[in-house]
């Protein structure tokens, strides 16, 4: 019981260590996060305390800064953060750091000054606050860039696919997972195309690049087409799995594109669908 509550106490200190890394208090602006409406005078007496009645818009350095956090979360490449602390919804009645980032509006304007990740479509038809940005960019955040493909193949010959994939996200994923190109066919019939990439190499840009340029991760294969695969239409799927056995026909475990990308199961498989292909006999 005794190494218990100490183990347990040293995770408390080290989370209450890195929420004050990440929320000390700050007069400036975070370094290429400029928004002068998220930033107003450096003054402790404008600070949200629990007897006021209604907490401020806007998010004050004094107390909490998203911008800081942000640009954390990218540096360390953050995949997780813990919703528990600092949010008055779950932990205490009193206005906490992730009820400011709720209450702090953030921009494309501003994020591309920062060269922070997101997608050209992120804001359409919607307004974000900090909060939603940093929920959706913790831990990977893979996009389908481009993916070309042969839309016919025939029987003894072979099927070349590319793919571009972008991760507009903190960090690559964690844990194995290998990217799989899964041909389904209305009669049931599966087949299974490898890349042999691992997704945890795909880093949202190159250690070490002060520009943080995206990397556009590129993925070809050349499958050779067996004549005991059914003639017909194919869809042609995109499968990330678990890379553990017991999870791997586990659709709620694969790894899902953030694009509008059909989802779906394959007997087990949870796929995003890229298009489909036609196989013909031999002789076309």
């Amino acid at each position: 019981p005794r190494m218990a509550e100490t183990a347990a106490r040293r995770m408390y200190q080290r989370e209450a260590f890195m929420l004050e890394l990440i929320c000390t208090p700050v007069c400036g602006i975070a370094r290429g996060f400029v928004n002068p409406l998220m930033h107003p005078t450096c003054n402790r007496s404008s600070q949200v305390r629990p007897s006021d009645p209604a907490p401020h818009r806007g998010l004050d350095l004094t107390y909490s800064s998203a911008a800081k956090a942000i640009e954390r979360f990218r540096l360390q490449h953050y995949s997780t953060f813990s919703y528990v602390h600092g949010f008055s919804g779950l932990e205490k009645p009193v206005y906490g750091v992730i009820d400011a980032w709720k209450d702090t509006p953030i921009t494309a304007a501003e994020l591309a000054a920062g060269r922070y990740p997101f997608s050209p479509d992120y804001f359409a038809g919607a307004e974000r606050t900090a909060f939603e940005y940093i929920r959706d960019h913790l831990g990977y955040r893979l996009e389908a860039r481009q993916t070309r493909f042969d839309t016919t193949a025939r029987h003894g010959g072979t099927l070349h696919i590319e793919l571009e994939l972008i991760n507009r996200g903190f960090a690559a994923p964690v844990n194995p997972r290998e990217i799989i190109f899964v041909l389904g066919h209305a009669s049931g019939a599966i087949f299974e195309i490898p890349s042999g990439v691992d997704a945890r190499t795909l880093q949202p840009h190159r250690p070490g690049d002060p520009q943080f340029q995206p990397i556009v991760h590129r993925i070809a294969v050349d499958a050779a087409i067996s004549a005991d695969l059914p003639m017909g239409e194919w869809s042609l799927n995109l499968w990330m799995p678990d890379g553990r056995e017991s999870l791997r026909l586990r659709p709620d475990y694969a790894a899902r594109l953030a694009n509008d990308v059909a989802w779906y199961d394959i007997d087990g498989r949870g796929v995003g669908r890229l298009g489909s292909i036609l196989v013909t006999d031999a002789d076309g």
